[in-house]
């Protein structure tokens, strides 16, 4: 029996289209043409994004708005930083918008130039969204209930296109991982 909506905890499948106030789009799985792949009501993604497909069906189209502190939180001053222009070395001194690249131990931060002097130039650390209420349309492209024993979401193509055939999936072959995610997970459902 096929499902008719999203119950939380299925794995989804959906297209969207992430604009901001000003209508620009920031981000887009169709432009892509790869939907994304997630556990709905999970805290993997903007857990209002990952809500709000629930009670979804296949095809339907919402449009949700989340505000700044939902999506990647507020602007934090703390995250304004004073770099040394001695720290660039002899590379040339940034620009205003300019991003900019720190090791620190073993990790890589990344911040965005926000104002230079002469002595020192203002790095900022938030993430590029942060203070930004975003905008979504999400359409349900697939959806099926999650077999806990196996996690398809972190295998390579080749390795979930063998589960296809062991499962008896047809047309795997030139089908994008996506796809071929919710056919194993909707095998039972699924007609040849």
């Amino acid at each position: 029996m096929t499902k008719l909506n999203v119950t939380e905890g299925d794995l989804v499948s959906v297209h969207y289209v992430g604009t901001l106030e000003d209508g620009s789009i920031f981000d887009s799985s169709r432009e892509r043409e790869q939907p994304i792949i997630f556990k709905a009501g999970s805290e993997e993604l903007i857990p209002e994004f990952s809500k709000s497909v629930i009670g979804m069906s296949l095809g339907q189209v919402k449009f949700i708005t989340v505000d700044a502190a939902g999506a990647f939180g507020d602007v934090n001053d703390d995250l304004f930083r004073q770099v040394p222009v001695e720290q660039f070395g002899d590379n040339p001194i940034p620009d205003v918008g300019e991003q900019v690249t720190f090791q620190n131990n073993d990790n890589q931060i990344i911040g965005l130039v926000h104002l230079v002097e002469d002595d020192k130039v203002i790095v900022d650390f938030n993430h590029p969204m942060a203070g930004k209420k975003l905008n979504f349309e999400i359409e349900v492209v697939n959806f099926s209930v999650v077999k806990p024993d196996i996690d398809f979401s972190t295998m390579t193509l080749k390795e979930l296109k063998a589960h296809a055939k062991e499962a008896g999936v047809k047309g795997y072959s030139k089908m994008k991982k996506a796809d071929i995610i919710i056919l194993i997970q909707n095998k039972g459902d699924q007609v040849g």
